[in-house]
């Protein structure tokens, strides 16, 4: 139970990231920093993305009473991979042959981690 909540706070987290993103690029560009984040904070994605960010903070605090930190921070490379893959399925982000390399190695490294015995 304990690694499927990680895996829920990861995606929560990646999936808060994108909302983020696309957030800031709805907003017109503002040189100065406080209205910027004024306009951020008021963004209806940038604000479920903040909720969806706690959530996954909270799941993740969860998570960690029955999960080594060293293993289960392993696992935030995940969040690498689903914002990579979310960001090309819902912002039209280009992930060029040495960043889908790179995932794959993330991806293998995670896979070692998780099945080396605790």
């Amino acid at each position: 139970m304990a690694y499927l909540l990680l895996m829920i706070s990861v995606a929560l987290t990646a999936a808060a990231q994108i909302l983020f993103k696309h957030g800031i690029q709805r907003m017109p560009r503002e040189p100065e920093l406080l209205r910027f984040l004024g306009g951020a904070l008021l963004s209806p994605f940038v604000v479920i993305g903040m909720v969806l960010f706690g959530m996954g903070f909270l799941i993740w605090l969860v998570a960690l009473r029955d999960i080594p930190v060293s293993r289960a921070y392993a696992f935030v490379a995940l969040g690498i991979v689903l914002v990579s893959l979310f960001g090309h399925l819902f912002l039209r982000e280009y992930v060029s042959l040495r960043g889908s390399i790179g995932i794959l190695l993330v991806v293998t490294g995670l896979v070692v981690v998780a099945t080396s015995p605790s």
